[in-house]
């Protein structure tokens, strides 16, 4: 193992010009090896070692022992250590979100903060080569917009610095076998045997037979995601020059493009171009865009409708002005047709024009009963999840029936008066795919679950209830 991280650190000089490192440590044995073995080699690559500790406060008892754990090895070596609890289920509720992600998300505010205070030049994390395969297979499954990398990055601008990974082109095992050598103490996170969550089922079953097939798959996969970052940054570089070339207004909030310039660019580079512009308008940084999102923008504006106007969530609205397309934060007053797209507020309730969304996490003393008022699906492998009106074209998978069906040919099935066919809301993924068509049909793929589990009600008003059963 320490040769190969070597090598790892070499060819890609991640410690190049580094003199001192925070290394993020829970107590495992991936981030216990990388403390280890970082403060075994500070001298040779002449750099100065810090450690931090997050404290979530789910597992009290446990947790607390991941922190001594680590705070007694940086007592032993006298490493500067630093911790913080992290008030994660306030946040995730006040936030609306998972407590993974809440998790993730207080981590990471916290270490950029520490990286700032302490003048560290780069936060190193033990993310590892099975990691990487993991991560680049379950964004494949679910779907991602292939106009960045799917695997972890080994080095991203954090901070003032860096963020580096060393141990991307290492196993778990070697891991393992390194703390073993070394005679480190580690801690064991119980929860990542448990199958409910979405990393944990590709870990205990995709990942052995991945690497029973190839040993050396996180080699390859970490160098096929390394071009494909290279290869990403480049094409990047030339949609910022396109979208110079085709900006015709530009101030706080809103930008203007040519819609006749913007088609005559190659496809690959639109989709950057509306990307660069979503995320200069996500002053939030909340989960935008999506591929549904892009999607969308580049409909609208090959379109033949010269008003249209689309509401595509993040408080971002788009709308075409004959030859101009308009990109703000600011609503805009057009009596146009609109094809609105809004985030559903987890948990919490979504108004809709045929009623409301309510969404909750799934207790384990919850009686739940599916059917056509009710959807149960995966946080993790869906979520966020959006609401809009239908599209010409647009079709669902259904549970029970072979290929495909046609969201207009279901509302006729139904006897959905024109006027509410209209404004029927849909459900969609992250990745735009159409997962519930509310009180009428469900996607295939959307299996009911016990665990990790969104409920999404839908409570429907007087006029639909008689439309529906009239």
């Amino acid at each position: 193992m320490k040769k190969s991280v070597h090598k790892f650190i070499r060819n890609y000089q991640l410690l190049e010009g580094v003199r001192s490192v925070l290394i993020a440590v829970s107590g495992g044995p991936d981030s216990m090896a990388m403390l280890d073995f970082l403060w075994k080699n500070r001298e040779w690559y002449n750099i100065r070692i810090l450690a931090a500790h997050a404290h979530h406060q789910l597992r009290e008892e446990s947790a607390d022992q991941d922190l001594l754990t680590v705070q007694n090895y940086c007592l032993e070596y006298n490493i500067p250590f630093f911790s913080k609890r992290l008030e994660v289920k306030e946040y995730a509720k006040a936030n609306r979100m998972s407590t993974q992600l809440a998790a993730r998300e207080l981590r990471y505010k916290w270490l950029e903060k520490l990286t700032i205070e302490e003048n560290v030049e780069a936060l190193i994390t033990a993310h590892h080569g099975d990691d990487q395969i993991e991560t680049i297979m379950m964004k494949q499954v679910r779907g991602y917009i292939p106009i960045q990398a799917p695997g972890i990055s080994v080095r991203r601008p954090f901070g003032n610095g860096y963020l580096i990974r060393p141990f991307l082109g290492i196993t778990k095992a070697e891991i393992e076998n390194y703390c073993n050598e070394e005679g480190i103490l580690t801690r064991i996170d119980e929860s990542n045997f448990s199958t409910k969550y979405t990393r944990n089922r590709y870990r205990q079953e995709i990942l052995p037979f991945i690497k029973n097939e190839n040993s050396q798959a996180h080699v390859q996969m970490q160098r096929q995601n390394q071009w494909l970052e290279d290869d990403s940054a480049f094409l990047m570089k030339l949609a910022e020059s396109e979208l110079n070339n085709i900006l015709v207004q530009k101030k706080e909030a809103h930008y203007s493009i040519s819609c006749d310039s913007f088609q005559s660019i190659h496809v690959s580079l639109q989709r950057r171009v509306i990307t660069l512009i979503l995320n200069y308008l996500n002053i939030d940084n909340s989960p935008f865009p999506a591929s549904v999102h892009i999607e969308q923008v580049m409909s609208l504006i090959h379109h033949t409708d010269p008003s249209k106007q689309l509401h595509i969530g993040a408080g971002v609205f788009v709308y075409r002005d004959y030859n101009l397309c308009h990109f703000s934060r600011r609503k805009v007053s057009h009596e146009t047709n609109t094809d609105s797209i809004e985030e559903l507020v987890l948990p919490g309730v979504t108004k809709t024009a045929i009623g409301e969304i309510h969404s909750t996490f799934l207790e384990e003393d919850m009686e739940v009963r599916e059917g056509r008022n009710q959807l149960i699906l995966a946080y993790d492998e869906h979520a966020p999840l959006f609401i809009r009106t239908r599209l010409t074209g647009d079709r669902i998978n259904p549970i029970g029936i072979n290929g495909t069906k046609k969201i207009s040919r279901l509302f006729i099935d139904r006897k959905i008066s024109q006027s509410l066919r209209e404004k029927w809301p849909l459900l969609l993924n992250k990745e735009g795919n159409i997962l519930w068509v509310p009180l009428l049909m469900r996607a295939r793929g959307v299996e009911p679950i016990k665990e990790k589990a969104i409920v999404l009600t839908m409570k429907p008003t007087e006029e639909i209830i008689n439309n529906l059963n009239g």
